[in-house]
């Protein structure tokens, strides 16, 4: 985990109260640990400045969805990753939750704003030199060597998954067809 970078701003006075508060609750009631802590404050800490020194409200009972959307904006705005602002997203909603079960706003502006879809990554291939590298590694010549192999086999043959080849039972094996059933 990356260290939380220092708010650039200081928290406004008439909401540091408010987000200690906040960071007290988290820290005795969901037992986060000190990094987790250090990026809600952070995350809170930034949007409490914006919505103080940009959309100039000094009352969180007036934050509305639209506020939370231009803040949104702004961290687009900062090249901050899909994943980095979903983690705002997802501190604001608590925040906001914190405020109402607290009784200090009547509302939750956040809880209806959605996640980014973060975009998939796809596994990386390995090159014709690596499978062959891998499939002609084991020792034929021994007992474990040809089980390993037909380990191997049976996994770059079938592309079924580890998990489901280590419970693989005999009644599913059909060697005189060439066939495996996998259940999983």
């Amino acid at each position: 985990m990356k260290p939380v970078k220092p708010v650039k701003h200081p928290i406004p006075e008439t909401f540091a109260s408010t987000l200690n508060q906040y960071i007290q609750f988290i820290r005795l009631e969901k037992g986060l640990s000190d990094n987790s802590i250090a990026s809600y404050k952070h995350d809170i800490g930034r949007y409490l400045t914006f919505i103080h020194d940009t959309i100039g409200l000094r009352d969180l009972g007036g934050v509305s969805m639209n506020h939370i959307h231009n803040y949104l904006q702004e961290l687009t705005a900062m090249n901050l990753s899909t994943g980095s602002i979903a983690r705002n997203i997802s501190s604001i909603r608590g925040f906001h939750a914190f405020l109402m079960r607290e009784k200090l706003t009547e509302a939750n502006p956040a809880k209806m704003i959605d996640l980014p879809r973060q975009a998939k990554k796809l596994p990386a291939v390995l090159s014709v030199e690596e499978v062959d590298a891998i499939l002609s590694a084991p020792d034929r010549s021994t007992l474990v060597g040809m089980r390993d192999a037909a380990i191997l086999e049976c996994l770059y043959g079938t592309g079924i998954r580890v998990s489901e080849l280590i419970f693989l039972q005999m009644d599913q094996l059909f060697f005189d067809i060439g066939f495996l059933r996998v259940i999983g």
